[in-house]
């Protein structure tokens, strides 16, 4: 098959892939593409050849990956394992709850060693030494707003202190963090995605905002 001229190749275990469920994907600022599956297990493209990355969490689900830099990419699994790759693809496990009662749905990026984890009770700040042990744990909470049964997590371009954040049946709503403050927003809404379930959040170039979910997918222009 052939799609605007460039022949079309397909990976999978054949070429060395873990195996060919494949949840989702990311690329680091050393263009090597993390290929994440939903056994658990990690690939990753390097220099045209395919790679199995060597760590132990075997049929537990990746929700997601970020590649912060070249010596950085850190894993969410749904059990709440967070894993650190460094540059010479070594791994070390960080376990981030006690209880079985807190399960993850998404991570992202605050700054080096920080994270906002988005779970089925709250959103919880991250703090990581440099050693990959656990320094601070802290939930965020929120007054005026409820800020339980999440399901993702999109850090906004425009703004880097703006986190877009969906929930299980409420739509979505926004928080400002900054130095340790969280101001958190609702968007106004004359449609039925105040009360979806969102699945993802996606920002395009023009800074609109779509939003996937089990009843449709929405726009929020910016």
């Amino acid at each position: 098959n052939r799609f605007d001229g460039s022949e079309i190749k397909k990976f999978n275990t054949n070429n060395c892939l873990a195996d060919n469920f494949i949840m989702s994907l990311e690329v680091s600022e050393n263009v090597i593409l993390w290929i994440e599956h939903n056994s658990g297990n990690i690939s990753y493209l390097k220099k045209g050849e395919i790679n199995v990355l060597d760590n132990n969490e075997k049929d537990i689900p990746v929700l997601n990956i970020k590649a912060i830099d070249n010596k950085n990419v850190w894993v969410l699994y749904q059990n709440g394992t967070l894993l650190h790759i460094d540059g010479s693809f070594n791994t070390t496990k960080i376990n981030l709850f006690d209880s079985n009662e807190t399960v993850p749905t998404d991570f992202e990026f605050i700054q080096k060693g920080e994270f906002l984890v988005t779970t089925n009770s709250g959103i919880y700040k991250i703090n990581i030494k440099q050693n990959s042990e656990i320094k601070e744990i802290e939930k965020l909470t929120s007054k005026t707003h409820q800020t339980a049964n999440l399901t993702c997590i999109q850090r906004s371009f425009l703004d880097s202190s703006i986190y877009n954040i969906g929930t299980v049946d409420r739509g979505i709503f926004q928080i400002k963090y900054n130095n340790g403050k969280m101001l958190v927003k609702n968007y106004e809404d004359s449609t039925s995605l105040s009360s979806a379930s969102v699945q993802d959040i996606f920002e395009d170039q023009k800074n609109n905002l779509w939003i996937a979910t089990y009843s449709g997918l929405y726009k929020i222009p910016y």
